[in-house]
């Protein structure tokens, strides 16, 4: 075979192979680009769809509370004292139901139910669970007592599960941290890009 043949067998062999590897290596990059981006829209759909609003709504229901705590007759640890109700404040405690508790819970509900796929790690915490029993008692309690005229005090309160608003904080702040971390990541890696552009 002729020297000059076999140096130009052998550059194509070489070049052959060159551009394998950068075409392996540029789709392994894809794919880990196409993944890193699945992830990241996953995360912020988590934040933006789920727990950032759960959390709102979960302030907005504590924060009416305390206001009706405010006016209600309490006791000495703070607790509102249900039974010494007058008829004005049963009236105002049914005003704080009917206009914030039902309807607030009914969007927690409908958040959650609609939004089950952006649960962490695909889990429905205690917390999550505890706050379906409360609402569905909550609601047919009251309007048992709406429709019926029936007040049902000898039925066990499902009460508000006093870790919800905790957990939820400390899974939106799991996933902001994580969100953050991705972003720097992310960030490295597209600087670096833009930097072999110039080279």
């Amino acid at each position: 075979m002729d020297k000059t043949l076999l140096v130009a067998v052998l550059g194509a062999l070489v070049a052959g192979f060159g551009w394998v590897a950068v075409h392996i290596l540029s789709s392994r990059r894809e794919m880990i680009a196409r993944h890193d981006a699945a992830a990241r829209d996953h995360l912020e759909k988590q934040i933006e769809q789920l727990y950032g609003p759960l959390l709102g709504l979960i302030k907005h229901s504590r924060l009416a509370f305390e206001v009706a705590a405010r006016i209600l007759p309490k006791d000495s640890q703070g607790h509102i004292e249900f039974n010494r109700f007058s008829a004005r404040e049963s009236e105002i405690w049914h005003f704080f139901v009917e206009e914030y508790f039902l309807p607030v819970n009914a969007r927690i509900r409908d958040l959650m139910g609609s939004k089950m796929h952006l649960f962490e790690a695909g889990v429905l915490p205690k917390s999550f669970n505890a706050f379906f029993q409360h609402e569905v008692q909550f609601e047919a309690l009251h309007r048992l007592w709406r429709g019926k005229g029936i007040d049902s005090p000898g039925v066990p309160s499902l009460g508000w599960p006093m870790e919800f608003e905790g957990e939820v904080n400390t899974i939106l702040d799991a996933l902001r941290l994580r969100h953050q971390l991705f972003l720097r990541r992310l960030g490295v890696r597209e600087q670096r890009h833009d930097l072999s552009n110039y080279n």
